[in-house]
């Protein structure tokens, strides 16, 4: 969370999340995360698919 905030959230609500996960570009790599409130949380970084595609 935004100013250095940390958050445990339950197995569900962690399941819940993830199924709001958008892709999105930022500084040149694709990083993965939720849209709220106009601001995006990136969750991580998405690594590239086997092979390089």
């Amino acid at each position: 969370l935004g100013g250095g905030l940390t958050a445990l959230v339950s197995r569900a609500v962690y399941y819940e999340l993830i199924e709001l996960g958008v892709e999105e570009e930022r500084g040149g790599e694709t990083k993965f995360g939720v849209w709220s409130g106009g601001e995006f949380f990136v969750f991580g970084n998405m690594a590239p698919a086997p092979g390089g595609a």
